[in-house]
């Protein structure tokens, strides 16, 4: 029998700075994370943001080889010391170019160089050929603001699993690479036209989990707007990729007028949505005082009108259905009426046809994403 695995929630990346270094014993002083920063992911950690974590559970936060968790080997270090600095312990070089910051989580992380995996990655730190940290963590406290123009999430307490070295960072505090370096959503090519669909870019492919796409329609269904969801690189919720507009019921210039006009509003879009229903969900079945640092209920899939939702002690899979009000948090059914059932991935023996322009887009948009080749 195999025992559920306890995921954390969300990542978060960051460029590596050391303070300090010891090569003999491979030891290294970094920034895990600066407060009062606005990252790419739109978040915002404020100080005292792990002081929960810390004083609970320090001793089982993990050193991991880009978050890998399946074997021993993927521990590649153990982190000597974790505490809050405020302003005036941060670099002068992160001051001059951020002045926000407030303050960060200061680490000193010691690699384990009698293996192999650690001593690679620590002699891959100390040349410069890996640049990033990314750590994971579930959100226990925030709320929202509005900052730069644009509605911000401030993390306020949060569960630090695990940290280790990546690719890409995210905190621009902390970051040579942003997302404009990388051909991200501030360089938007003009919209596409073909016989039957207009699509218009938000963000650029290369910024997403390859594996995380998928197309869903927006607002009513004659409406003839679709998109293209995925998860960017180092993020659990989803992000809009692309809108795909149906040319029968719209023009170049509506669609990108629309497109802009989803940008300026303040309300909930389609990552909130799901993001808002699960947060809902947990502070209603999971209380924290039941455990400090683990969830009874994990949930799997957030529908339009119901969860899919495991049960880590009872082994049992449930569809939970659930109400979102315009204002408010969402309803969810009372556990007597879940219904039971088993959540599995099924192989279609047949693939099915596609019957519409637009849908066919999305198979190309796809397969542009991937370097796929479509059969048919």
């Amino acid at each position: 029998m195999t025992l559920p695995v306890i995921q954390p929630s969300e990542y978060k990346s960051f460029k590596f700075e050391p303070l300090a270094t010891d090569a003999a014993l491979g030891i290294v002083e970094h920034l895990i994370s600066v407060y009062g920063v606005l990252d790419l992911g739109g978040d915002i950690c404020h100080p005292g943001c792990f002081a929960k974590t810390l004083a609970e559970r320090k001793d089982q936060i993990r050193v991991l080889d880009s978050h890998q968790r399946r074997t021993t080997e993927s521990v590649i270090g153990i982190p000597l010391e974790l505490k809050e600095i405020g302003r005036g312990g941060l670099p002068a070089e992160v001051l001059q170019k951020y002045p926000e910051a407030t303050g960060g989580l200061l680490a000193k992380t010691q690699f384990l160089m009698d293996t192999p995996e650690g001593k690679g990655a620590f002699a891959r730190i100390a040349a410069g050929a890996v640049t990033e940290f990314s750590f994971s963590y579930d959100t226990l406290d925030s709320d929202y603001s509005e900052a730069k123009g644009r509605r911000v999430r401030n993390l306020r307490t949060l569960r630090l699993w695990e940290y280790g070295p990546v690719i890409f960072g995210m905190n621009p505090a902390t970051a040579v690479i942003d997302a404009k370096d990388l051909g991200g959503s501030e360089a938007k090519p003009e919209p596409e036209e073909s016989e039957n669909v207009i699509r218009v870019r938000v963000k650029n492919p290369s910024l997403f989990e390859k594996d995380s796409f998928k197309t869903i329609t927006v607002g009513a269904k004659g409406k003839g707007i679709k998109a293209i969801v995925g998860k960017l690189k180092g993020e659990t919720s989803t992000t809009v990729q692309s809108y795909i507009f149906d040319k029968s019921k719209w023009s170049k210039a509506d669609a990108v007028a629309w497109v802009k006009e989803q940008g300026d509003k303040k309300d909930l879009s389609y990552s909130d949505v799901v993001d808002k229903v699960r947060r809902g969900f947990h502070a209603e079945f999971n209380p924290s005082e039941l455990d400090s640092y683990r969830y009874r209920y994990n949930v799997k899939e957030v529908f339009d009108t119901y969860l899919v939702v495991e049960d880590l002690d009872a082994w049992a899979m449930y569809k939970v259905s659930y109400v979102l009000p315009e204002t408010g948090p969402p309803e969810f059914a009372e556990a007597s009426a879940w219904i039971v059932g088993k959540y599995e991935f099924v192989e279609l023996e047949t693939q099915p046809e596609v019957d519409t322009k637009m849908e066919m887009l999305a198979l190309e948009l796809e397969q542009e994403m991937f370097g796929l080749s479509l059969i048919g």
